[in-house]
Order: C-alpha cells, then sequence, then structure tokens
C-alpha cells in the first residue's frame, strides 16, 4: 500500500494533529509533501502533495477561500496540513464543509515543530514506501516474467493473472483472432470484448497508473490496458468489477490488482509478440512449400525431396487433395487482417494446408477422403463451413472460389491452374460467396480455344448480340438475369431470390429478353442454345 494521510498522521512528528474535515478521504495517497508559501502557490501542485501552511497565504484571499478546496481536489491534492494560531485561528465553515462533501482531509499539524521538522520525516516515510513498492513491483514483474520464459503461452499467462487477483479477466486481440478469458463463465462477455474493441466508449485514466484505464460495458466496470497500439482495434487485457462490487478505487485490494495488471500487460505484450513472429516464421515455410509444388518450372526431382523433407500439418505425401483458390473480396487493412488470421487460425485447428498467394488470395489443400461415392461434396461441404466462420467473425460479405479435380501433391501444379480458371470463371460471371468446381468448367475451358474463336464470336452475336446491345446502351444487367435464370433452370422464384429482386420483375425481364432476341427463352432446344453462347461469351473474358 501507498502511503496514505492516514499513515503520515501515525508519525511521531504528527503527535498532537487532529482531523479538522474530511475523515473519509484519509486514504488519500500521498507521494510528496509541500509548504504553500504565497497566495498562488496552488499553481504549482501536480498531484498527490501533503499541502501544508501556516494559513499566511490563505489569509490574504479570505474572501475567496470557498474556491480553495474544490482546486486542491482538481488537483489530485493528497490533503491540506494548516497552523492555525499566528494568522488564522479558524478556518470558514464552509471550507469545512466542503471538506467533508469532497472527502478531502484537511490536518490541523502541530504549531511548534518547524517545517522542516515535519517535512523530513513524511519525506522519509514516502521514500521507504516507495522503496518496499518497487521490490514488489520487481517481484511481480519476475512472476511473470519467469512463466513467460519457461513457455508458458498467453493463455496460461491470463490463466496466471485470474489465479492472482481473484477477478475475471478478459484479452482480446481482434488482429490475431485471439480472445481468452477467465473463469471459463462471464456473464455478457460478448458486449464486454466489443465495449473493449470500441475506442469511441469513453476511458478514464487511473492516477499513479499509467496506461491503466477505466470504462464502462453496461452494468460492468472494465478496468483495462493496450497490449499493443499498433492495431485496430487494440489488443487489450482487461479486469472485470461489478459495479456493486467496485465501490471505491482507493481500497488495499483494488491498488494490488492493479499493480498486477499494470505489470502483467507489458509480459503479455511480449508473448503476443513472441506468438506473432512463430505464428509467422510456421506460416511462411508453409506458403514456400505449398506455392513451390504449384510452380510448373520446379522439376519433378525437386519436388519430390520437398515432399520428403516436408512437416506441414495434413499434409500426406501419397494423399491426393483438392486445390482451393479462394478470393477475399470487399476487405481492406485491419479488416482484412483480421479475416486472413482467422483464416489461417481455423485451418490450422482443422489441419487444412493453406498458403497466401497474395493479400487477397489463398491456396487451401482439402484432403481426398477414403468411402463414400461423393468425396469433392465433402470437400465443399468442409471449405463451406470453414467459410462460414469467417462470414460471421470476420464480417466477410464477398468471396470467389475455384476448385480443382482431386490431384496428387506432385500435379499440384496442374491442380492450381483448374482452380485458377474455376475462380476466373467465378468472378467474372458474379457468383459470389459459391465455390466454382473446376468439373464446371470443361466447355468453357473448349470454347476459349484460339481456333475456334471466329465461330464462337458469330455464334455469340446471332445469340446475344442484341442483349449485349442493349446492356451497352442502358447500362442494365440484362445478360446476367438471363443467365442466373437459366443456371436455376427457369425458375422464377430462385432467381429473383438470388437477384434480390421480385419475382414478377423477372418475369417483365424475361419479357423484354424476349423482344430483344425474338426467340422463346423457355423453349427447352432454344435454352440449350442460349446457354451454350453465355459460356461462349464468358470464356472470351476467362483468361
Amino acid at each position: 500500500m501507498w502511503t496514505t494521510v492516514n499513515d503520515v498522521l501515525e508519525l511521531e512528528a504528527m503527535q498532537g494533529a487532529a482531523v479538522l474535515a474530511g475523515h473519509n478521504g484519509l486514504g488519500r495517497q500521498v507521494k510528496s509533501v509541500t509548504v504553500l508559501d504565497a497566495p498562488d502557490a496552488t499553481l504549482w501542485l501536480r498531484g498527490n502533495e501533503l499541502a501544508l501552511t501556516s494559513t499566511f497565504p490563505l489569509n490574504k484571499q479570505y474572501t475567496n477561500l470557498n474556491r480553495l478546496v474544490p482546486e486542491l481536489v482538481s488537483r489530485d491534492v493528497a490533503g491540506l496540513g494548516v497552523k492555525l494560531s499566528r494568522y488564522m485561528k479558524s478556518l470558514p465553515q464552509s471550507m469545512i464543509d466542503q471538506a467533508n462533501e469532497l472527502a478531502f482531509p484537511i490536518v490541523l499539524v502541530p504549531d511548534h515543530l518547524a517545517w522542516i521538522e515535519l517535512l523530513t520525516p513524511i519525506f522519509t516515510k514516502v521514500l521507504e514506501t516507495d522503496a518496499r513498492h518497487m521490490l514488489h513491483a520487481e517481484e511481480i514483474r519476475n512472476r511473470f516474467s519467469r512463466q513467460l520464459f519457461a513457455g508458458a503461452s498467453i493463455e496460461g499467462l491470463v490463466t496466471m493473472l485470474y489465479s492472482l487477483i481473484g477477478e475475471p479477466v478478459v484479452l482480446s486481440s481482434p488482429a490475431d483472432a485471439l480472445s481468452f478469458w477467465q473463469p471459463a463463465e462471464i456473464k455478457h462477455i460478448d458486449n464486454i470484448i466489443e465495449a473493449m474493441q470500441h475506442p469511441e466508449i469513453r476511458s478514464t485514466p487511473i492516477p499513479g497508473f499509467p496506461g491503466l484505464m477505466h470504462k464502462m460495458a453496461g452494468n460492468v466496470q472494465i478496468t483495462h490496458a493496450l497490449l499493443d497500439s499498433n492495431t485496430d482495434p487494440y489488443a487489450s487485457i482487461a479486469i472485470i468489477n461489478s459495479i456493486n462490487e467496485h465501490n471505491s478505487t482507493n481500497t488495499l485490494k483494488q491498488v494490488e490488482t492493479y499493480k498486477y495488471l499494470h505489470h502483467c500487460r507489458d509480459i503479455l505484450s511480449m508473448a503476443l509478440m513472441q506468438r506473432r513472429a512463430s505464428i509467422s516464421i510456421n506460416r511462411e515455410k508453409n506458403n514456400e512449400f505449398i506455392l513451390a509444388l504449384t510452380d510448373t518450372h520446379l522439376n519433378r526431382k525437386a519436388k519430390q525431396n520437398l515432399i520428403q523433407r516436408n512437416t506441414t500439418p495434413g499434409i500426406n505425401e501419397n494423399g491426393e487433395f483438392f486445390l482451393v483458390l479462394f478470393k477475399i473480396g470487399g476487405l481492406r487493412g485491419h479488416s482484412l487482417r483480421i479475416a486472413t488470421n482467422l483464416l489461417f487460425q481455423q485451418c490450422e485447428i482443422e489441419s487444412i494446408p493453406v498458403a497466401s498467394k497474395d493479400n487477397q488470395h489463398f491456396i487451401m489443400l482439402l484432403p481426398l477422403t477414403d468411402g463414400g461415392t461423393h468425396p469433392i461434396n465433402h470437400a465443399e461441404q468442409r471449405f463451406n463451413r470453414l467459410i462460414k466462420n469467417l462470414e460471421i467473425n470476420a464480417n466477410l460479405q464477398q468471396w470467389h472460389a475455384g476448385m480443382s479435380q482431386p490431384t496428387s501433391l506432385l500435379q499440384l501444379h496442374k491442380a492450381f491452374e483448374q482452380a485458377e480458371f474455376a475462380l476466373k470463371h467465378s468472378i467474372k460471371t458474379g457468383q459470389s460467396k459459391q465455390i466454382k468446381m473446376q468439373d464446371e468448367t470443361g466447355l468453357y475451358k473448349l470454347f476459349s480455344h484460339p481456333a475456334m474463336a471466329e465461330n464462337i464470336d458469330e455464334y455469340i452475336n446471332d445469340w446475344l448480340g442484341p442483349i449485349i446491345a442493349y446492356d451497352e446502351k442502358y447500362k442494365t444487367r440484362m445478360l446476367h438475369t438471363l443467365r442466373v435464370f437459366l443456371d436455376n433452370n427457369c425458375n422464377y422464384r430462385e432467381a429473383a431470390r438470388q437477384l434480390h429482386v421480385h419475382h414478377n420483375t423477372i418475369r417483365y425481364r424475361l419479357d423484354r429478353l424476349s423482344q430483344l432476341t425474338r426467340r422463346d427463352l423457355i423453349e427447352p432446344q432454344l435454352r440449350l442454345q442460349f446457354q451454350l453462347a453465355i459460356m461462349m461469351h464468358d470464356s472470351k473474358n476467362i483468361t
């Protein structure tokens, strides 16, 4: 515990002192002691001082003494010691009342002692207490440091902090897709984490503990500290208090809690940096391995050596894999970083090898499972479960994906070409938020052959020319409407659902398309012709 006004009163030099007002503030912290020797001396106070005065400067401004106590409280002064004999015999009742109301202690100090006889023992007491606190602080820091250097995880350090202070502890680092808390059950944990991540919720600094702040989340008070100021939302560590449990910020238990949080914060910051460095190294290693196998210029022997030396989780050198090329859309900056970290984290949990092609494109290897008649469906379902997590927890609203046929690791470069073609087709045709299979793109590859270019152009113009011209002239998407309608087997309502319009709107557009092409769009044989023409049109724009 730091030195308090009450501790000062127990000094031998203060025998005979009496508390005139502000008894409820005797627990205020004293870090220094000073003498007020001029009417404007309060301007030089910096907080936590015990201010002593002969009342000479107070006597000079007697008519303004009703402002003195509020000013001292606003400057976080610990208390006021007065001598009432030579200049003033008593203090105004209004001043006493203010001190009682604001819990600001005013003490009658021994009149017969020189200031130096009071200053020296008070300073000595403060310095002795500071020395004990420094030793205690070093002890706290060393306890956490030893755990960190012994290999303790971030979760382990959070658990240790909880065991030491006995109050709920929450760590949140959105950019790292990390959230830990102890105990396992904390009421309104989602609201607490959301409040920790939003800087617009006002925080109040805690005096004496730089970097520690209070903020409110519903019916709980969060005492928190930043772990990393370079991410947005920030990484932070917090202690949770119910309002009815947090009646005063000066109790011994709370001060001790602040100490542990203050010093654990520094160790957790180091642990977070270590974790990021370790993850970065592992991801770079996996990236190098997977990207090398998709390189068409690397010879078979070099790839065999890579596979034999590989230690990537989820890789069986004799297994076959569906290669998925996944593109994140609509996210930038910290939002993209959060989604990326969550993607890698989920893949690591499920032992799905993953590599980053660039900031937005990712390669995933989904194993061909034994048994079952539809392994491709199993792979697609596994991928969709993984992406659903991103949509919920990383606010991912837009993505495209292409998936290859199952391929051995030595033929992964061919699988990448298949997935890349399927991805480009998905993007070109606007098929967002669904995976495009390589098996669905066979005709597109055929139509993309240069030898067929002239005939294809003529065929597209015969069947789609009026629609393309109409879209260009009126900036509409009638061709896209036709594509979605045909892809859904001429189901008006399903097409309307996917296009986010009323089904009568689809009927109107189809009538207009029939007028433009002068053909019946739902006649089976003509429908096939239109589908082929759309495939040819799309294939011309997929490279």
